[in-house]
């Protein structure tokens, strides 16, 4: 669990079998691996030039805010949802690209790159989303590209 910062000025790689990123963590490097083989619950802010996630679940939830210049997510399930009224943000500034099985976007949710987006089953070796996603929904909520 996390309720400070975490904080590298390069690299920074964290790794867990499940991590609670509570509303006031915050988790920032050049370039930012998260790899969580189980649930990541995000109501903190995650951020980096290079964002990275791996997880088996991420539950990315009202406070929650995931950022990057590049920002790719690979895994089985991304849940990007409302909690207490607020709607959770994943957005890139340059380059979003989500490899996952399922993808569930809801609520006044936002989805968003400033650039270029991909969404597919699976990341590749330069972690660009790739083939076809299981399941997408998007529900009362947004998933914008400006590229």
């Amino acid at each position: 669990t996390n309720a400070g910062k975490i904080q590298a000025r390069s690299t920074l790689t964290l790794g867990a079998a499940n991590f609670d990123n509570t509303s006031t963590g915050d988790i920032n490097a050049g370039t930012t691996r998260v790899n969580v083989g189980g649930v990541l619950n995000n109501r903190g802010v995650i951020d980096g030039i290079n964002t990275e996630l791996n997880v088996g679940t991420l539950n990315n939830a009202g406070t929650g805010r995931i950022y990057g210049d590049h920002l790719s997510i690979g895994g089985g399930t991304v849940n990007n949802d409302v909690e207490g009224g607020v709607a959770a943000t994943i957005a890139a500034r340059t380059r979003l690209d989500i490899g996952v099985t399922t993808l569930n976007n809801r609520e006044h949710g936002l989805i968003f790159s400033g650039g270029d987006m991909a969404i597919g089953g699976y990341l590749d070796g330069n972690r660009i989303a790739t083939g076809w996603a299981g399941s997408v929904t998007n529900a009362s909520a947004t998933i914008e590209a400006l590229g």
